[in-house]
């Protein structure tokens, strides 16, 4: 006889039936949670990572174009010295002769 077959007959084996299949989904939906429960945590991990790594790759943006501006106020000071000493050159030597 078919386990439907059964469980017509007998209420007490529905009964005992029901209770096992109840179980097994009680089994299955805790099982379910702890996968969920681990996934949030691996994507609170992975989420905390990506903040680090974005305020590290902003501290190092930060810093190139801090050396970019420092080089070119270098570059700049240099040509306007440059500039000045030739200027400073050709008016001394249009006053002398």
């Amino acid at each position: 006889m078919s386990t439907t077959g059964l469980e017509k007959e007998s209420l007490e084996a529905h009964v005992d039936l029901c209770a096992e299949r109840y179980g097994q989904m009680k089994k299955d939906l805790e099982m379910l949670a702890h996968g969920i429960n681990n996934t949030n945590t691996r994507l609170d991990n992975l989420e905390n990572l990506i903040i680090t790594i974005d305020n590290r790759l902003s501290e190092k943006e930060n810093n190139a174009l801090r050396s970019i501006i420092r080089i070119a106020g270098i570059l700049i000071f240099g040509l306007l010295g440059s500039l000045a000493t030739v200027v400073w050159y050709f008016f001394t030597n249009s006053i002398i002769q």
